[in-house]
């Protein structure tokens, strides 16, 4: 999920969310995964439960893990990375405009 972009889903798509955490060698915890949809009439709800992942044994690269959800609707979304006190890490905003065509369809690999 790139900040402000269009995701162009179809019914059964999921969006992605990749992180990269640093902290000290031997440190153990756990990152959530929160997404969100912005509802037109309630504002931002839970889309899903939260999705927590354990973190250990950290190197000097990093320690790189995903979460993913299904897009069910077109609209605005968000994914927040908390800790498990609840504060927040990142946060990605991006559109899921549905995509209507049945055709073949060409994936780009975005490297930051």
């Amino acid at each position: 999920v790139v900040d402000g972009s269009e995701l162009f889903a179809r019914p059964e798509d999921r969006a992605f969310a990749f992180i990269r955490l640093f902290a000290p060698g031997g440190f153990s915890d756990r990152v959530g995964f929160a997404w969100e949809y912005d509802d037109p009439k309630k504002g931002w709800v839970a889309h899903g439960s939260i999705y927590w992942v354990e973190i250990r044994g950290l190197s000097e690269r990093g320690w790189r893990t995903f979460a993913n959800t299904r897009v069910t609707r077109a609209g605005d979304y968000r994914v927040t990375v908390l800790t498990t006190d609840g504060r927040e890490i990142g946060r990605k905003s991006f559109e899921v405009v549905a995509d209507a065509s049945t055709g073949g369809r060409t994936f780009e690999e975005l490297i930051r």
